[in-house]
């Protein structure tokens, strides 16, 4: 019989230690999930091919309005924005793009990227802040121009296409041009 109590007690003993390990390895994870998705989002992998001072390759793309957009119609600080639906990190940053949209209106575009029903919504929150808005799903022409490697992805570009400052955020590649 004591065997039999001392087999119980050691159990208990042991399925405690093991409860205690689980948390902590649980814990570690979650802290590991929080780091990785903070240095996913703080640019740590580049978002474009392009490097500052390239120049964008010819395009032409079709607005959402109906009219075209070409290289030759980007001009000195012309922000530009590239948006995914599938990315969460782009969910974040479109309240401050458009915030900064509706003070340039003129001088931004917009590109929303993916399957039309994917994209309405995007292009809708879109709409009334930037002045350009591009849905792009068949050929992503302005993908491959721009170079686009992730999203978000934003640009100030200068006149001819020249790309000033590259980023994930919207103020940070509005600081590189103002520094």
């Amino acid at each position: 019989m004591a065997y039999i109590v001392a087999a119980v007690v050691l159990i208990g003993l042991v399925s405690l230690l093991n409860l205690a390990l689980t948390y902590g390895v649980i814990r570690r994870l979650r802290q590991h999930n929080d780091m990785l998705g903070a240095q996913s989002f703080a640019g740590s992998a580049p978002v474009s091919r392009l490097s500052v001072g390239a120049v964008v390759d010819d395009f032409k793309a079709v607005t959402v309005s109906g009219g075209t957009a070409t290289r030759d119609d980007l001009s000195g600080h012309t922000l530009v924005g590239f948006f995914s639906p599938d990315c969460p990190a782009c969910t974040a940053e479109i309240g401050r793009f458009v915030e900064v949209a509706r003070s340039r209106r003129d001088s931004v575009w917009a590109v929303a990227v993916g399957e039309p029903d994917r994209v309405a919504d995007t292009v809708a929150t879109l709409i009334p802040a930037a002045g350009t808005v591009i849905a792009e799903d068949g050929q992503q022409e302005m993908i491959s121009a721009f170079g686009v490697a992730g999203f978000p992805a934003f640009f100030v570009m200068g006149d001819g296409g020249a790309v000033q400052a590259i980023g994930i955020r919207t103020d940070e590649v509005l600081a590189k041009i103002s520094a």
